[in-house]
């Protein structure tokens, strides 16, 4: 029966969503790549670095991220399968590291506009919608991604 079972193939379900606590993990703690510590760093980074250096580091992080979260990729990669479709190695490649990017820019808009003064700017699609939403005097419930810059939706 086995021998007629179709392949196993690598989706959401079955992929690894979470790094294995292994003894580097214990030995590092929070400094372990998924510690802690690098939140902490990357806040602190913002929060010093003038925005040409934040331009210049983040390259260096991504890629040394994208290299160490090996199960995390992974994951990225199975839970884009069934938005994106499937692909080839290159493809997967290039969709993990696209991720890795973008959420790393987003951690750091969030950084910069809780713990620096800088000035900056927003642009929303549907505007007259929120007005309209706003000016109608009751309440309502804004959904975004779990760990985006919800915080921004109060300052538009």
């Amino acid at each position: 029966m086995e021998a007629l079972a179709a392949p196993a193939r690598e989706t959401a379900h079955s992929a690894p969503h979470a790094p294995e606590a292994g003894w580097i993990r214990r030995v590092l703690g929070p400094v372990y790549v998924t510690g802690i510590f690098w939140y902490r760093f990357h806040s602190w980074g913002v929060r010093f670095l003038r925005p040409w250096g934040i331009y210049l580091l983040m390259p260096l992080f991504v890629g040394f991220f994208f290299l160490a979260l090996r199960n995390i990729r992974a994951a990225i990669a199975a839970n884009l399968v069934p938005i994106l479709g499937p692909c080839g190695w290159l493809e997967r490649q290039i969709r993990m590291f696209r991720t890795l990017w973008i959420f790393s820019w987003c951690l750091t808009e969030r950084y910069e506009r809780l713990n620096t003064d800088r000035k900056f700017q927003m642009a929303g699609d549907g505007m007259e919608h929120w007005q309209a939403l706003l000016a109608s005097g009751r309440g309502f419930i804004v959904t975004t991604a779990h760990i985006g810059n919800w915080e921004m939706g109060s300052m538009f």
